[in-house]
């Protein structure tokens, strides 16, 4: 009895020491480290790269844009500043309301304005470019069949071409100008609504009048 008693004794002896050595060796090793969580940003926040951000695309000063991004190919611009490009007077009647000028494709000089007629404003398009040859329907852009066409002659000898329809509606005069201090000028004027012919020519001599004085 007393053997037994002596082995219990030394195997509680044992295992008591086991579990002291266990402790021991838990106690020297380090836990593992949780790896640390990622780094973000708030939901809907872009973090922008060198390669993300885009430069702003800006265009040259004298170009305007459309609402569709294109270029505008007519940009404002002033009296004096087409004299300068074609080297000619380019300006509104005095009497001309609201007179707006532009350039088109930086070549075509162009005002509009409106005109009391006693009957109703009349709208009206003056368009000129230096040419060496006769593109006064180019310039007009007005491709339209008229109903009458015919010729008219100004005190200076510049000969109109007259397009109209039977004094309704639009009409159309064009012609080439070689007495310019600056070399030939295709002009044409469009004017909406006409009565007659002779309103074309009217307003025609005094643009022709302005082309041939040069400034």
């Amino acid at each position: 009895m007393k053997k037994s008693k002596r082995v219990l004794f030394i195997a509680l002896c044992v295992a008591l020491a086991l579990g002291i050595m266990s402790t021991a060796c838990a106690k020297k090793t380090p836990a593992e480290k949780a790896p640390a969580p990622p780094q973000t940003t708030p939901a809907g926040t872009d973090v922008p790269t060198d390669a993300s951000v885009d430069t702003p695309k800006t265009l040259p000063a004298d170009k305007e844009v459309t609402d569709s991004g294109l270029e505008n190919p007519i940009v404002s611009s002033s009296s004096d500043e087409i004299k300068s490009m074609i080297g000619i007077e380019f300006a509104a009647p005095d009497d001309a309301i609201d007179a707006k000028y532009s350039i088109i494709d930086q070549k075509v000089a162009q005002v509009e304005y409106s005109m009391d007629s006693g009957k109703g404003p009349i709208k009206v398009i003056y368009r000129a470019s230096k040419s060496d040859t006769d593109e006064s329907l180019s310039i007009s852009g007005d491709f339209n069949k008229y109903s009458n066409t015919e010729t008219a002659k100004l005190d200076g000898g510049q000969t109109l071409t007259l397009n109209t329809n039977d004094g309704t509606g639009a009409g159309l005069c064009l012609w080439y100008n070689k007495n310019t201090v600056s070399g030939g000028i295709s002009g044409s004027i469009s004017m909406d609504p006409i009565m007659q012919a002779d309103q074309l020519t009217e307003v025609a001599t005094f643009f022709v009048s302005q082309e041939s004085k040069g400034f």
